[in-house]
């Protein structure tokens, strides 16, 4: 408690600062809000009470507010300045964005602090402008995996990375005389730990104590827009560490990772776009010293989507695949999801999302898994 009341202090006291200089900079705060309403989703467990035999229910219906944030976006466009500070609440409070950019043309700006990393095109779209609830299993997973959340049982497993990490960042565009950005970059360094983790000794205890210099997070994406209505995409991250100490000043640490993605959108006059994505990554740490490569997977996905009314209505369907196996053993197992959906805006600054899931898992040496799941999402962006 004494940390989310020191939290919420200092953001209403960086939030008072930034409107004391109100005079030489301006201030935007944005709030929003998705709440959730699973209608019903399949519940396979097989677990009963004890005493009684019981079954457990084998369906899940209920509301979740999912997630509520602000943000404040402080500016001094004369010096070319932009800052953003974002928390999220919702189980705990999570400090998400926290830099300050410098603008000076198109091509280049820098970014200095927290944010999201170079990651595949779903995973940089904001939860406001995603085309389904869910993000595809690949984008959900490959930020964690590219960071520091571990797959095997250690002192890095269950870490949520939140799509970012605390480094430097260089971003643009060129649109060569266009209308529309022909070229668009984005390049980062970073701890390569995940958002909140940082590094540091004496001076600054942080989550790792000792870190070799150059042993980073390198991260890049590129986009290409040769025409106005077809655009490719695709990113690379590697994440290197040798010999980290670990905060308990007792775990030695290695991080080894690489992901990759690349994509292809296509759009229409008529309103529809389509989508598809193919992406890979692997984590060698080699934590249990079996010489062999700890978790290595694979996604990719295909989307169609089709607007009326200025895309305020949207009908959608999306198929994805997520592939994974652990410790080289040669009997992968893999995730198969069908996403039909329809968004509505009845305003901007509202959109209602129905989704209807079906998902099948087949888990090497388990029995296979099947869930369907109807749910509505709620979202406000004011």
């Amino acid at each position: 408690m004494k940390k989310l009341q020191g939290f919420l202090a200092g953001l209403i006291i960086l939030g008072g600062a930034f409107l004391a200089g109100a005079a030489r900079a301006d201030l935007e705060i944005i709030t929003d809000a998705s709440f959730w309403w699973v209608i019903q989703e399949q519940n396979e467990n097989g677990i009963m009470q004890i005493r009684t035999e019981d079954d457990a229910a084998r369906e899940a219906s209920g509301f979740n507010l999912k997630r509520a944030r602000i943000s404040l976006l402080p500016s001094a466009p004369q010096y070319n300045l932009y800052a953003k500070v974002q928390a999220e609440f919702s189980q705990q409070v999570n400090l998400l964005d926290a830099w300050i950019s410098y603008r000076p043309v198109p091509f280049f700006n820098l970014y200095v602090g927290q944010m999201k990393i170079p990651s595949t095109y779903e995973v940089l779209t904001d939860e406001y402008s995603l085309d389904f609830i869910t993000r595809t299993v690949f984008s959900q997973k490959v930020v964690n995996y590219s960071l520091a959340t571990s797959t095997y049982e250690g002192p890095l497993t269950g870490l949520d990375a939140h799509l970012r990490d605390v480094g430097i960042g260089f971003q643009g565009s060129w649109d060569a005389g266009q209308k529309w950005d022909v070229i668009k970059y984005f390049v980062m360094v970073g701890n390569g730990l995940g958002a909140n983790f940082s590094i540091g000794n004496a001076e600054s205890p942080g989550f790792m104590v000792s870190n070799n210099f150059g042993d980073y997070l390198y991260g890049a994406r590129l986009e290409l827009a040769p025409l106005e209505w077809i655009k490719l995409g695709g990113h690379y991250d590697y994440n290197v560490h040798h010999n980290m100490l670990f905060r308990d000043r007792a775990t030695v640490l290695d991080l080894d990772r690489t992901s990759w993605s690349t994509d292809l959108t296509i759009k229409t006059p008529w309103g529809l776009r389509a989508v598809g994505m193919y992406g890979e990554g692997v984590i060698a740490d080699d934590w249990l010293t079996l010489d062999k490569k700890d978790y290595q997977y694979e996604g990719w996905e295909t989307r169609v989507i089709q607007g009326f009314f200025n895309d305020r209505l949207e009908l959608a369907a999306r198929f994805d695949t997520y592939r994974w196996e652990t410790n080289e053993s040669g009997e992968p197992s893999h995730e198969d999801h069908w996403t039909y959906g329809v968004n509505w805006k009845p305003i901007p600054q509202m959109r209602l999302q129905l989704d209807y899931l079906t998902k099948t898992t087949v888990i090497a040496f388990e029995k296979d898994l099947n869930d369907n799941i109807v749910f509505l999402n709620i979202e406000v962006l004011l």
